[in-house]
């Protein structure tokens, strides 16, 4: 990502005269020190906290297998997320599995009308279903199985935390490292090269066909977000921010 004028030179201007510089990941922390060697010790580790909501409580990934399963996929529609290329993952998915599993896309955005037409000229209409913005998208992670996010460069989406507590399997590319410093290849979810979307038909197809394998990704990413609970980040962003 290229920042335009004038951001460069505030960007230089201001962290020069900020007492604390945060990064919510461990690799954007790493890309800025080494960017900035000067003020690395300004620079902190302050991770996104997460605070459940009762409908991440109550969601278990896969409630029972007489409902109608669902990808879901909750972000912008811009083309940095990606969801051209989930439309067509999903409509590479065998007719079999359209049959089973519904494809939920949560936000709105610019990319929104293009994206309807493609699932049009697909015969998709039925299957892709584009709620737009919602309030409180957490809510529709009891209808959906396994969280996708396909994008073409992340930080930290807090959607991700989000779908990884209500105990969701997900599958992120490996376009940033944000997604992956949360996401264990194999065990709390799948991992796919971006701009891939015959990569990513295949991790989804793998899902989709494996129940079993979506509840013990679903626990693991439950497991593997405990940490971000804000009552476990209270303390550290205090300190970082002399809060106390």
């Amino acid at each position: 990502q290229r920042l335009s004028f004038p951001w460069p030179w505030l960007q230089s201007w201001l962290w020069c005269r900020a007492d604390r510089v945060t990064a919510n990941t461990t690799g954007v922390l790493d890309a800025l020190q080494r960017r900035n060697p000067g003020l690395a010790s300004r620079m902190k580790l302050l991770p996104n906290p997460l605070v459940l909501h009762s409908a991440q409580e109550d969601a278990i990934g896969w409630r029972d297998t007489s409902e109608v399963p669902a990808f879901i996929a909750v972000c912008r529609l811009v083309p940095q997320k990606g969801i051209d290329l989930l439309v067509e993952a999903y409509a590479a998915l065998s007719s079999a599995i359209h049959g089973q599993w519904r494809l939920l896309i949560i936000g709105d955005g610019p990319e929104r009308a293009a994206l309807e037409q493609r699932t049009s000229d697909l015969q998709l209409a039925e299957r892709i279903h584009f709620l737009g913005f919602q309030p409180d998208p957490s809510r529709y992670f009891h209808d959906a199985v396994v969280f996708v996010l396909p994008s073409r460069f992340e930080g930290m989406p807090n959607a991700l935390l989000e779908a990884m507590a209500a105990g969701l399997a997900v599958i992120v590319t490996d376009a940033s490292p944000g997604p992956l410093e949360m996401v264990e290849p194999g065990v709390s979810g799948l991992v796919v090269p971006s701009d891939d979307p015959a990569a990513l038909a295949k991790a989804m197809d793998a899902l989709a066909s494996d129940p079993e394998r979506c509840r013990r990704m679903g626990a693991a990413a439950r497991t593997r977000i405990g940490a971000l609970d804000w009552p476990q980040l209270e303390p550290l962003w205090r300190s970082i921010l002399a809060l106390s």
